[in-house]
């Protein structure tokens, strides 16, 4: 589809989010990694029914949990990143190097982001 629009002169801006998913807070519909383990995936308060929000989107990925780091947020972002051409950006990666309430200052799976070429800024 995009290569159809590209010869119809149709420029295509993708926005690719690693830090949260479609489903919102608690209110919200089940329609991501909720259904598959929601204690796991998602950042909880202590009742472990509604989310931290460090996003502004309802909902925050666990990413210090080794199983939402490992499918859904660094390991994303470094494989789709061959696939951008011009323009990236990591906004909020902050969420992603969460380990309980703070950010270490060099968690060792976010440096991959500076080791990627398209990621970095060093291509």
């Amino acid at each position: 589809m995009v290569k159809a629009l590209h010869a119809a002169g149709i420029e295509v801006i993708l926005d690719v989010v690693y830090n949260h998913t479609c489903e919102g807070n608690h209110l919200g519909p089940t329609l991501s990694l909720r259904g598959i383990d929601n204690a796991t995936y998602y950042w909880l308060m202590p009742e472990a029914r509604y989310y931290l929000d460090f996003t502004g989107t309802g909902n925050s990925l666990n990413a210090s949990n080794p199983r939402p780091r490992g499918s859904s947020s660094i390991r994303c972002a470094t494989g789709s990143a061959p696939c951008t051409s011009t323009v990236s950006a990591f906004d909020l990666a902050s969420t992603l190097g969460r380990t309980g309430g703070a950010v270490p200052p060099r968690r060792g799976d976010l440096q991959i982001i500076n080791q990627d070429p398209v990621l970095s800024g060093s291509n």
